[in-house]
């Protein structure tokens, strides 16, 4: 009972629960980053936000299948898109790339300056300030 029914549920809870959260953080940051405030810290990061609901489709699509059509049949019905799965994850490292270099862009061009050092709440290498006067670089993001 519980590798037949019980497992694929609380999978698909996981990963449904986990997308939600996914779509909710994506909103927040992307509500941000396009209202063009003040002050804006940017992260590469954000694009897994994205990622990861398209990632985990196919993941929801196999607990599904074994839930209702069995294991032998999902595996073999899941064997099939493997292909989808690693095109989509090429997909999303360029669009990954292309945003992380673009976005940056966009706001040098509308008259952002790029603060130095870490913004707060961040580790190393992961996200940039991006302010639009020099002196709100040494303020806190409280």
């Amino acid at each position: 009972m519980f590798e037949t029914k019980v497992r694929p549920v609380l999978a698909i809870l996981l990963i449904l629960g986990l997308c939600s959260l996914c779509v909710y953080l994506w909103n927040d940051m992307f509500n941000e980053y396009l209202s063009f405030g003040d002050n804006i810290v940017f992260s590469w990061l954000t694009v897994c936000f994205i990622a990861l609901p398209v990632i985990m489709i196919f993941p929801l699509i196999y607990f599904i299948l074994i839930l209702f059509k069995g294991k032998e049949y999902a595996f073999k019905t899941m064997d099939a898109y493997v292909v989808y799965l690693k095109w989509g994850c090429i997909a999303l490292v360029i669009i990954g790339v292309m945003y992380s270099v673009f976005y940056p862009t966009v706001l040098v061009k509308k008259g952002y300056l790029r603060c130095s050092g870490i913004p707060s709440g961040w580790m190393p290498g992961t996200a940039t300030r991006y302010v639009r006067d020099s002196s709100l670089c040494n303020v806190s993001d409280k």
